[in-house]
């Protein structure tokens, strides 16, 4: 005996599919978005001095390396 959805079952389930695919692509493309530079500008410093760094929303990530230079990347 074959097991056979009614019409509406199989639009219902078709339907229920495709959104959620769509909205997996959404959440994709959202995330996906925090990788694109906005901003980029490098500064020359002396070892010692001091940095203030002021934002209104968001998170700073501090890194050292070995150049006596400030990089600033702004990402969003």
């Amino acid at each position: 005996m074959k097991f056979t959805l009614p019409i509406f079952e199989k639009t219902k389930m078709l339907f229920i599919t495709l959104l959620t695919f769509s909205g997996l692509l959404l959440i994709n493309d959202h995330t996906t978005a925090g990788d694109k530079t906005l901003y980029e500008k490098s500064f020359a410093v002396e070892s010692g001095e001091r940095l203030t760094v002021s934002v209104s929303a968001g998170e700073i990530v501090v890194s050292s390396w070995d150049k006596s230079e400030v990089s600033i990347i702004v990402t969003g």
